[in-house]
């Protein structure tokens, strides 16, 4: 399994099984940003996505020129979904035990250290 800490990011090494998945993520467009209707109008309207419920609403009703909603076609494919950017889905361990499980499996997820672990379990882990 491929050890890394939060603070330093992920090591250099790459998931070689899943070079065509990488090109997926790598190649994919930005996340599209959804913000929230009439944010940019109101002060009081905070930017972050809610739901439209009026019945007149226009971007509930999905008419021509309306801000998009957020849906199914936005999502993630299955095989990228929850892989970091190096192709490892990231696994959290909090002591020397959580890693025993990865060693069967350490060609698909990497282990992060979770936040709360101190200094001296951390050298253990590592």
């Amino acid at each position: 399994a491929v050890v890394s800490t939060q603070s330093t990011g992920m090591s250099n090494s790459v998931n070689k099984s899943l070079a065509h998945v990488l090109d997926v993520i790598n190649g994919s467009k930005s996340k599209k940003v959804f913000k929230r209707h009439h944010s940019g109008k109101y002060m009081r309207v905070s930017a972050s996505w809610r739901r439209p419920r009026g019945i007149d609403n226009r971007v509930r009703r999905k008419l021509k020129g309306a801000i998009e909603m957020p849906g199914k076609r936005f999502m993630k494919d299955p095989e990228v979904k929850y892989l970091n950017p190096a192709g490892f889905r990231e696994v959290l361990v909090a002591n020397v035990n959580d890693l025993e499980p990865l060693k069967n499996i350490n060609t698909n997820y990497a282990a992060v250290i979770r936040h709360g672990v101190g200094a001296r379990k951390r050298i253990d882990i590592v």
